[in-house]
């Protein structure tokens, strides 16, 4: 799961490179960042706004 949040790669490459199912690993990432109080999303709350935002350009 720390591999996942502090290198930034993608759960199916964490878990190739583990030789582990990336399923599985998404159920650990997602039970780990609702353990921790993270959004499930990944994304903090600059981030989500910044979505927002574009979002909201675009839609016009």
């Amino acid at each position: 799961m720390r591999i996942v949040s502090e290198t930034g790669k993608s759960v199916a490459q964490v878990a190739r490179d583990l030789g582990i199912s990336a399923y599985t690993l998404h159920n650990w990432v997602q039970a780990d960042r609702r353990q921790t109080g993270q959004p499930a999303d990944g994304l903090n709350e600059a981030e989500r706004a910044e979505l927002a935002r574009l979002r909201a350009e675009r839609a016009q």
